[in-house]
């Protein structure tokens, strides 16, 4: 499966950018992040120097954050763990499509 340049989220059209420095993913420079949803711009950024399914599992992770947004899941946004409850969401969901061969993740394809 190849890696997309744009998603759909909700009927919001997101930009996906591989991007070659993690000092442009982390707006308070930490630089510890492999992906960020910036809502304001219709971006989603992934960290190009990681593995593929790496990638993949990021990208998930960054449109959880999407849906729940979308949807006013305040409950997840205002929670304490909320990082913890959309990585939980987007492994599970990724996990279960490759399970059940609904995606395929191949390296070959980029």
């Amino acid at each position: 499966m190849k890696l997309p340049d744009n998603i759909n989220i909700m009927s919001t059209n997101y930009t996906v950018n591989y991007i070659n420095e993690r000092s442009e993913l982390d707006p308070v420079g930490l630089s510890i992040l492999d992906g960020v949803i910036l809502f304001d711009i219709n971006e989603i950024r992934v960290y190009n120097k990681l593995d593929k399914e790496t990638k993949f599992k990021t990208l998930f992770h960054e449109m959880v954050h999407g849906i729940v947004r979308e949807m006013n899941i305040w409950e997840i946004q205002d929670h304490e763990n909320s990082e913890r409850i959309v990585d939980s969401v987007a492994i599970g969901l990724f996990d279960t499509l490759i399970r059940n061969r609904m995606i395929e993740v191949d390296d070959d394809e980029e």
